[in-house]
């Protein structure tokens, strides 16, 4: 099990080649201290975010997603990323109910879901739109349409046949996403 760096209003920076216990630890505690207002090192994870290792991806997925607000203008940008990774996990980080207050982050998600070739951030943007959805928000409303054009049949393709199954991962993700929202009550 890793070991955070000691707990202090701005956290330290953590050596990417550390165990990755130890890294997610450190990047929760940046994202508390972000989230708390500290000048916590929000760049080093944005750094991260466009590694090109994945491991170091998730980590600043897990770290940004956590700091809230504060981390919300960067990871808008980390949708636009040319790498596939980075945009996955950007979608993931948004993924908090709280985001459902900022426009910008939540037209971002959708267009990741209507438009990004990449299968796999089209389901992050989906999922994190049902997190987004659990609260009802200035944005939330946009949603709805979004979900709804992703769950039709035919309008996403197969994407795995796991479990020897034919299915689609975004599809599965938008429905789930709509779910979130009714049993909250945002989406009726």
């Amino acid at each position: 099990r890793g070991e955070a760096p000691a707990a202090a209003a701005t956290p330290e920076r953590c050596d990417p080649d550390a165990d990755e216990a130890t890294r997610i630890a450190w990047a929760y505690r940046v994202g508390e201290a972000a989230r708390a207002g500290g000048s916590a090192p929000l760049a080093d994870l944005l750094g991260w975010l466009d590694s090109d290792e994945e491991a170091l991806r998730r980590t600043a997925g897990y770290g940004l997603r956590n700091a809230g607000a504060p981390a919300w203008p960067g990871l808008v940008d980390a949708l636009r990323s040319e790498r596939a990774g980075t945009r996955r996990y950007a979608a993931f980080a948004l993924g908090n109910a709280e985001t459902a207050a900022d426009a910008s982050a939540v037209h971002g998600l959708i267009e990741v879901l209507d438009n990004d070739p990449d299968d796999l951030a089209r389901s992050n943007a989906a999922y994190a739109m049902g997190q987004i959805a659990r609260r009802h928000g200035p944005a939330a409303d946009a949603l709805v349409d979004a979900l709804l054009a992703h769950v039709l049949p035919g309008a996403e393709p197969v994407n795995t046949h796991a479990g020897g199954m034919a299915r689609s991962t975004v599809r599965e993700s938008a429905a789930y996403a709509l779910l979130q929202g009714a049993v909250n009550g945002t989406v009726k």
